[in-house]
């Protein structure tokens, strides 16, 4: 229902957009419309796609609309609100298309990274994070969630941090942190991020990692998971079917330690515009629709319904 864009109209009338008091209902409006129009041909519905992720971006970066960059302010009352609204919208969404479909499933696409300190004494900053990124929107919608999706890339090194506006106390080590900062800066405050292989985006490619985060993420909220995003751009050279086989297995070993995994969606079909712009290369298919490496294993791995290495 919402993948980070929204109709222009909306911040027209709100120029604050999520901050602003009536956004959840014209969103809940907008719902009800969908399900009325799509409801028999769909019995799965992800209400937000990474909440957390556009909040950050529209609101603390300012890289997605409405562009308000208030991530490196003192105040942060911002991200209560957000975060407030966010939680506000899904649950009520829920209860709307249960009403409407009530066999529908209904969860949200999260997007989750392996957190690792960066350095000995960066522990509680791990914690801290990880509360504030993966946990505090599970926490307000656990009860109105069938099934929680997960969107996993990469490894995330987090370090504590005394700056103001930094959410959590703790400066993690994504790409585009340390791009907003630049290298010697991100670097001067304690921000890690190894040197280990990587796709064309820069992030690091940790496939042990996906099956650690679903392993978890299945222990403490007890959800049936789905893989609602995993993929590497690939033009940097990177081997997909490389790629998709080693998070595939790591998968299916959380799978063997009890994980109730429902499926795995890759990122994506054909290449499109990634981040503003045509760059980045994560399609199974390229804009000429021709297949790539890696595609034909994936659909035979997904005909099959195994892996074999």
């Amino acid at each position: 229902m919402h993948h980070f864009s929204e109709p222009a109209w909306l911040l027209g009338l709100h120029p604050r957009g999520w901050l602003e008091d009536g956004v959840p209902e014209r969103f809940l409006r907008f719902v009800e419309r969908a399900v009325d129009a799509l409801g028999e041909a769909v019995s799965d519905w992800v209400v937000f796609n990474e909440p957390m992720v556009f909040m950050l971006l529209a609101y603390g970066l300012g890289r997605f609309p409405p562009g308000l960059r208030r991530a490196w302010r003192p105040e942060r009352e911002f991200l209560p609100v957000l975060l407030r609204n966010f939680i506000q919208a899904h649950n009520d969404c829920y209860r709307l298309i249960h009403r409407l479909q009530p066999a529908a499933r209904v969860g949200v696409a999260h997007h989750v990274s392996a957190l690792e300190p960066a350095r000995p004494g960066d522990e509680a900053a791990v914690e801290r994070w990880d509360r504030f990124m993966h946990r505090d929107f599970l926490e307000g919608t656990k009860g109105c969630l069938d099934f929680l999706g997960i969107n996993y890339y990469t490894r995330v090194f987090v370090a504590r941090s005394g700056l103001p506006g930094l959410p959590a106390a703790a400066l993690p080590g994504y790409a585009e942190v340390e791009a907003s900062l630049t290298r010697p800066v991100f670097r001067l405050l304690g921000g890690r991020r190894d040197g280990g292989p990587r796709g064309g985006t820069g992030w690091e490619i940790v496939p042990e990692g996906l099956g650690a985060v679903a392993l978890k993420f299945w222990k403490e909220y007890g959800k049936p998971l789905w893989i609602t995003e995993n993929g590497i751009a690939d033009e940097c050279g990177a081997d997909r079917r490389s790629f998709l086989l080693e998070h595939l297995k790591s998968l299916a070993e959380a799978a063997a330690q009890g994980a109730d995994l429902r499926g795995y969606l890759h990122w994506t079909l054909l290449d499109n515009y990634e981040w503003g712009s045509f760059r980045h290369r994560f399609g199974l298919f390229d804009r000429q629709r021709h297949p790539k490496p890696g595609a034909a294993f994936y659909a035979e791995t997904a005909k099959r319904g195994w892996l074999e290495s």
